[in-house]
């Protein structure tokens, strides 16, 4: 929102579902004043999302930039050749790193709460969809402190509840866009400072580690095998591993230390994984004597009980003295 010169310049769109009644839910949210669109779908396919899309662009007008993630939807060459028609840019997002289209969801996430109370209400949801669009649209927002009704339409919708009234000096762009930068800001430190988060010293030409998905229980946080940073884009990174080349986040990546990336390269190229899980010959040898010292501590315990369980006989077998008191 700090460059944009106005709302529906760059708007965001994903796809939420299933849901348990077989629907989807389209959701295209704008960037600037966070006003959300959602539609309810049986089908997610390319024809489906262009059609929606049509509908919106018919209403609001046409967006400069579309923000979307690497959806085989928005992959396909259909999509491509219907965002070049309407002279829109657009942007996919780094692949496995949905915080790129926070704008969408965070709105689904709001929105799911709603389904659930609703849900939890034997009320049907679908029904109730727009009457929750039209509060959405008319409660300030908490980054801009004005309503995505105001930002977007330059007025309030007037819904049933008592509305709040704003102050002359905020009910503009700019101050919106100041107030939301601010507020962004504010986000990221709170949410560095919780997280011990640092800056990413990542660079051009270092070994990195890339975090894989979790497959079973053997499996690692990262893929062992190393990727070299080619280019750096943003908080992304290009990586290279052969002839395959892939972008992400540089928050899934570990850097492999100076030290070791020599060895690594050493012992990759003659075959031998350096993680194979062998034991060197030195801790083969420590090995076997903790083993040892084992078995020898586990003799002495068992002598032990021995010896203790034959004292217990010598003083069964003794018979106890008696006492005789004279009157």
């Amino acid at each position: 929102m700090a460059m944009m010169k106005g709302p529906w310049e760059v708007i965001h769109i994903d796809i939420c579902g299933p849901f348990p009644s077989g629907d989807y839910v389209i959701g295209i949210v704008d960037a600037g004043s966070r006003w959300p669109e959602a539609f309810i779908v049986k089908s997610t396919d390319t024809n489906t999302v262009t059609s929606i899309l049509e509908r919106c662009l018919c209403t609001h007008g046409v967006p400069a930039v579309i923000v979307s993630d690497n959806g085989p939807q928005f992959r396909a060459k259909e999509f491509s050749r219907f965002c070049d028609e309407w002279g829109m840019r657009h942007r996919k997002v780094t692949p496995y790193h949905p915080q790129a289209n926070g704008e969408v969801e965070r709105f689904f996430a709001t929105m799911l709460k709603a389904i659930r109370a609703l849900n939890t209400e034997a009320k049907d949801w679908r029904r109730h969809l727009d009457k929750f669009l039209l509060h959405y649209r008319s409660t300030p927002h908490t980054m801009t402190g004005e309503t995505p009704a105001k930002l977007l339409m330059g007025r309030d919708l007037k819904v049933k509840l008592p509305q709040l009234q704003h102050s002359e000096e905020n009910q503009n762009w700019e101050a919106a866009r100041q107030k939301d930068q601010m507020e962004k800001y504010k986000l990221k430190l709170r949410t560095d400072h919780k997280n011990r988060a640092k800056p990413a010293q990542i660079m051009t030409g270092d070994k990195v580690l890339l975090k894989q998905h979790k497959h079973d229980k053997l499996t690692t946080r990262y893929d062992p095998k190393p990727w070299e940073v080619k280019e750096r884009r943003g908080d992304s990174a290009i990586i290279q591993r052969g002839e395959k080349r892939i972008l992400r986040s540089t928050s899934q990546m570990k850097m492999i230390p100076e030290g070791t990336i020599s060895r690594w390269i050493e012992e990759d190229e003659d075959g031998d994984d350096p993680y194979d899980g062998h034991l060197s010959h030195s801790q083969g040898s420590g090995e076997h004597q903790n083993r040892q010292r084992g078995t020898s501590g586990e003799g002495e315990i068992q002598q032990g009980e021995r010896d203790e369980g034959n004292e217990e006989e010598i003083l069964a077998t003794r018979r106890p003295r008696r006492t005789t008191r004279r009157c």
